[in-house]
């Protein structure tokens, strides 16, 4: 039976919908996902007129075939479906059902969650009427330092979504009155860190990484509460030293808790200093809960 024209990246079952069905989604290398029906084939064993499988032929076409479980029951496998959506690889599928477990699901009651190497995560409904499948929802990152999404699942039901990137990155999505919102995630390096350094007034920690990156943590709004608030430096060679400088307190307007500057090396063997700009100062200090709203302890 034909199939994907590329390498098969994940495979996902859903839960069992009505007349003991199942269906399978596969997502490959090829751009595409394919739906495939699992189902028995009621009764038909038990007609069946020789003793091996050979009549079994007469059931299956170029998209469909019939097989034998281990206690002689005979199901039927077809090809329900080929969404071609994303753009690029589809590195992951996932199952859901709408209603959770409060009745028997029906085919518009599953939702399939794919994710792509395109930057979006997209979120598939089966129409009631003809059980054609299309995208309900599209999520990603429209602009900024955007990655391949390696995966995506459902958390606690289809209205929480949560995915990761090649970056290390996870992203967190709410439905909230039919309106998707982003959420806070955690955050980190997806490889060894090499080195950290406290800013000056000990309210940020900047640490690099052989993921070849350059972070800032911070505490959000309540004090014990940890997220990375910026990214100084995406670099191509593995980050190895890094140290935070004083600023001349005359440099900038007094009315604000300066961040240090940041000096960081590589395996390129070139130190590079870093300074931010008046408004991530601005927006930093006010979401810390050490600091007023005009940036002052």
């Amino acid at each position: 039976m034909a199939g994907h024209f590329n390498s098969i990246k994940a495979l996902s079952f859903s839960p069992e919908v009505e007349t003991s069905a199942f269906f399978l989604a596969s997502a490959s290398q090829d751009n595409n996902i394919r739906i495939w029906k699992l189902q028995p084939m009621q009764n038909l064993a038990d007609e069946s007129p020789t003793d091996d499988d050979s009549w079994m032929k007469q059931f299956e076409t170029k998209t469909s075939f019939v097989m034998k479980d281990s206690q002689g029951a005979a199901f039927n496998f077809s090809l329900e479906s080929v969404l071609q959506h994303h753009q690029e690889a589809v590195s992951s599928v996932c199952w859901s059902k709408a209603h959770g477990e409060a009745r028997e699901a029906k085919v518009e009651d599953l939702r399939l969650l794919s994710s792509s190497f395109d930057f979006n995560v997209s979120l598939w409904q089966a129409d009631a009427e003809t059980e054609a499948w299309s995208v309900e929802s599209t999520l990603g990152a429209m602009v900024g330092n955007k990655h391949a999404f390696f995966g995506a699942a459902f958390l606690s039901d289809v209205n929480h979504i949560l995915a990761y990137t090649y970056g290390g990155a996870m992203h967190q999505w709410r439905r909230v009155s039919d309106q998707w919102q982003p959420a806070l995630t955690v955050k980190g390096h997806f490889d060894e860190v090499s080195d950290m350094a406290w800013d000056e007034h000990e309210l940020a920690l900047v640490t690099v990484s052989l993921d070849q990156t350059t972070r800032v943590f911070a505490e959000h709004t309540v004090a014990g509460s940890w997220f990375e608030i910026g990214r100084p430096q995406i670099h191509g060679y593995d980050m190895n030293a890094v140290c935070c400088i004083k600023n001349q307190a005359t440099a900038q307007p007094s009315s604000a808790v300066l961040s240090s500057k940041i000096l960081s090396g590589g395996d390129e063997k070139v130190l590079r200093l870093f300074e931010a700009p008046y408004n991530f100062v601005k927006t930093m200090n006010s979401l810390s809960p050490h600091l007023g709203r005009a940036g002052t302890p």
